[in-house]
């Protein structure tokens, strides 16, 4: 996984993806748009089937990754 995000963000595909999703919210409290499709994706890459396994993912280093925050690796 780690490989593919990192292919993701060096070839730009990643920002491009984030900045044409048509996502909005109007919480000051919502989460950031690269956050939320980082979860999305790793969950998908790790075949989570459901929602509610998608919280296996909560202290996972990549989602930290993708959203830009290197510290996670």
């Amino acid at each position: 996984m780690v490989f593919f995000i990192e292919f993701l963000k060096t070839a730009g595909l990643w920002d491009a993806f984030v900045k044409d999703c048509p996502l909005t919210w109007e919480s000051h409290n919502a989460p950031g748009k690269a956050d939320v499709l980082g979860t999305i994706l790793l969950s998908v890459l790790a075949g989570h089937r459901r929602y509610a396994h998608m919280t296996a993912l909560r202290f996972d280093g990549g989602e930290s990754a993708i959203a830009g925050d290197e510290q996670g690796l």
